[in-house]
Order: C-alpha cells, then sequence, then structure tokens
C-alpha cells in the first residue's frame, strides 16, 4: 500500500524526467505567472488603455518556460 502511496508522488514526475521538488518548483513559477497574468487581464478587462501589451507577453514568458524546460528533458 505504501508503494502505491509513493507512484501517487513519482510516477508522473519520473515519466517527465525531473524530480518531485524540481517539478513543483517549475510548477510554482507557472503558477506565479499566472497569477500575474490574471491580475494584468483582469485590469486590462476594467481599463482597457491598461497592460494593452503585458498580458500577451506574460503568456509569452510562460510558453517559454514551458518550452525550455521540456527541452531539458
Amino acid at each position: 500500500m505504501t508503494e502505491q502511496i509513493k507512484n501517487l508522488f513519482t510516477e508522473h514526475t519520473t515519466d517527465v524526467g525531473e524530480s518531485y521538488f524540481y517539478h513543483m518548483y517549475m510548477n510554482a513559477l507557472v503558477l506565479i505567472g499566472l497569477l500575474g497574468t490574471f491580475v494584468t487581464v483582469l485590469i486590462h478587462a476594467i481599463l482597457p488603455f491598461a497592460f494593452v501589451n503585458t498580458s500577451r507577453e506574460s503568456i509569452k514568458d510562460i510558453l517559454i518556460i514551458l518550452n525550455r524546460n521540456g527541452d531539458e528533458r
């Protein structure tokens, strides 16, 4: 039973070639980026003149992180 529980935490990270903590770290970076993008998109929705290009650039930056991380495997 403990092996099954361990597999829940390690199967995916092993499949993608990352340690558990590195996987958590990278996902935390993406989460922070998405939260920041969410805030700028929300403000832009209310004030269309604010953050005109920020959302697009933020999403590009997040995709660069995800793609770079995928290339390291």
